[in-house]
């Protein structure tokens, strides 16, 4: 298995030293234009965002479910509302829980739970989520 990461930050460069005990198994990439992560991701077994953030939202474990990768995320922030029941969390920078859901999701995808997962995805459509912003804008005019 080859580990690809992609993005850059103040910890890139220690990660590339724990790293380099593992040879040639590890590459990392920097920063990529989002079509080239969307075309990464359409070619991914597992997408991990190890944030220690809140993140807003978390788009990215949504598009990675949407390609068909299975996501673990750290849990904070809005990545557990983006992942939902599809993903798999663990606690910011706990390594351990990490290690280990990773070698549990190294089993394939069974076909009833990427049913429902394609459910899931649907809500977050473009045109359901303008739905929801245009009746959340007129409920707010109608009350004001």
């Amino acid at each position: 298995m080859n580990v690809l990461v992609v993005g850059d930050g103040p910890q890139r460069l220690q990660l590339m030293q724990l790293a380099s005990t593992l040879q040639h198994h590890v590459e990392f990439v920097g920063s990529l234009a989002r079509s080239d992560v969307a075309q990464l991701m359409a070619t991914t077994r597992c997408l991990v965002v190890p944030s220690l953030w809140q993140e807003p939202f978390g788009i990215v474990a949504l598009e990675a479910l949407a390609s068909g990768c299975t996501v673990i995320a750290s849990r904070i922030g809005g990545l557990t509302e983006a992942g939902g029941p599809y993903a798999s969390y663990f606690p910011p920078g706990d390594t351990n829980t990490l290690a280990s859901l990773l070698q549990a999701h190294l089993e394939p995808c069974k076909p009833e739970k990427l049913e429902s997962k394609t459910s899931y995805l649907a809500q977050f459509s473009i045109q359901r989520v303008a739905d929801h912003y245009l009746d959340a804008i007129r409920t707010a005019m109608e009350d004001a």
